[in-house]
């Protein structure tokens, strides 16, 4: 999965209270622990709303944090039940608050895709669960199904399992195989995700094979050959 300007600046709601920055180093899987609700929308806009310095803990790197509000367009709810607002505000290094200005916020993909939210309700607004060290989102190609009959969570993780969802080819599925492949087992189980994984040894190509091999191999002692048809 993946991870500053001079910008003339419109004057700040002197009246906003801004929340705290926070960091840390909680990767999918805390992010996935700690929301509240996880979507899938589109980010549209983006404003300057505020400046406040950075938390004293803050690594050097962090000289300032820019405060940015959008309109999240839920179009579906994985995890949460619907929410009071659709204002998402997050704390940005860069002034610029455009939706491309998030961690991973670029789409490196040709065709439709799908950005999955990881949230909070802080007040009126929706909110990452951290600004640094946690997960904002991740792009995913395809569309996510108007007619989902399966759990949404379950579904998500699959996935993650899933050729070319979140690469560009064989080659870069297999780069981050290892991490997805971990993510994915910590939400299905790992009995369920071992049987995914062994889906992808009948994978015609060689990348893909030999990265859910060497995972059955390395997280589970298993064998190649046990493969389910």
């Amino acid at each position: 999965m993946i991870l500053v300007g001079v910008l003339t600046q419109a004057p700040c709601d002197a009246q906003r209270t801004l929340p705290e920055w926070k960091q840390g180093s909680i990767g999918l899987a805390g992010t996935w622990n700690q929301a509240s609700h996880i979507v899938v929308g589109k980010l549209d806009g983006g404003k300057l709303v505020g400046e406040t310095d950075p938390p004293s803990y803050a690594t050097e790197a962090v000289r300032k944090i820019y405060w940015c509000e959008g309109e999240l367009r839920i179009d579906a709810y994985i995890r949460g039940t619907p929410v009071p607002t659709n204002k998402y505000l997050w704390g940005s290094l860069q002034p610029e608050c455009g939706p491309d200005q998030l961690p991973a916020g670029h789409n490196p993909y040709v065709g439709p895709v799908m950005r999955i939210w990881f949230l909070k309700i802080e007040g009126e607004y929706l909110r990452p669960i951290l600004e640094g060290g946690g997960v904002h989102s991740l792009i995913l190609r395809g569309q996510w199904p108007s007619n989902l009959r399966e759990n949404p969570e379950r579904y998500l993780a699959r996935l993650l399992l899933t050729p070319y969802v979140d690469s560009l080819n064989a080659e870069d599925y297999a780069l981050h195989f290892f991490q997805n492949a971990s993510n994915a087992c910590f939400i299905l189980g790992l009995e369920d995700c071992k049987l995914e994984i062994r889906k992808l040894l009948l994978n015609p190509n060689s990348a893909i094979r030999n990265a859910a091999c060497k995972y059955l191999r390395s997280q589970f002692a298993e064998s190649c050959n046990k493969v389910t048809r």
